[in-house]
């Protein structure tokens, strides 16, 4: 909270941020049955969901036609700059994104 006020945000801010970050973590896509994790475990893929995701769909066929790319990215309210320099995010130098 203390890293967060000293950036600029306001008390307010500071605790919705941290509400936000800790419900992310309860979300269904995150922690429910069949969620993204338990997807990329199927496949024999290990994902890191504390901060979001963000990746390319597998190819699909809807009525016939054949497609690829899509995908989508979830995110927490803040930048991954924020998240840095508040310390929540503090592993950037062994973390590999994909």
């Amino acid at each position: 909270m203390s890293e967060l006020i000293g950036m600029g945000y306001t008390k307010d801010i500071a605790e919705k941020f941290i509400e936000d970050q800790a419900s992310w973590l309860t979300r269904d896509e995150i922690a429910g049955p069949n969620n993204i994790d338990d997807g990329a475990k199927s496949v024999g893929k290990e994902v890191d969901s504390r901060y979001g995701y963000y990746g390319i769909t597998a190819p699909w066929i809807t009525k016939g036609l054949f497609l690829t790319g899509g995908g989508g990215q979830l995110n927490t309210i803040f930048s991954w700059g924020t998240l840095c320099n508040s310390g929540l995010i503090y592993d950037t130098g062994t973390a590999e994104i994909h």
